[in-house]
């Protein structure tokens, strides 16, 4: 319950999409508003990642990090820098100043992350429109399957 007391947050593909719900409550409140059988795919099966949150920074800006088409849940630190430099820093265009949604942005473009954005700390689940489900981690964060 300590990671969720801040937001909490899914995506799950259904219709050929990634669709995201997120809201600024705690976790056992959150799950007790949803219905799984609202996120199943058109073949029977789940396809979903989630985010609970114990913010350290700015409430604003949940996770998931999501489009239509892919969607992260990234834990670690990326940048404590302000947004306004990120673009020069990264060449990449955020939305938020939420530095996991870097990640997404580089994902998008073909970038990878534990590249680009080295020395950063991370541990990152995405979700592909396709069903696909991907993780990844560097040296800095633990990652467990």
């Amino acid at each position: 319950m300590i990671r969720g007391k801040h937001a909490t947050g899914v995506s799950y593909v259904k219709n050929g999409r990634v669709n995201t719900i997120k809201d600024p409550i705690p976790a056992n409140e959150w799950i007790q508003q949803q219905n799984l059988e609202d996120w199943r795919n058109e073949d029977g099966n789940l396809y979903c990642i989630g985010h609970v949150r114990y913010s350290t920074s700015d409430l604003r800006y949940n996770q998931p990090m999501a489009s239509d088409k892919l969607s992260i849940v990234h834990n670690g630190v990326i940048s404590q820098e302000p947004q306004e430099i990120w673009e020069s820093t990264y060449q990449l265009r955020t939305e938020t100043s939420n530095d996991s949604e870097l990640v997404l942005r580089a994902m998008e473009e073909d970038v990878n992350p534990l590249q680009h954005f080295e020395p950063a700390s991370m541990a990152v689940c995405a979700l592909y429109d396709d069903k696909r489900i991907v993780a990844f981690r560097n040296a800095e964060r633990p990652l467990y399957y």
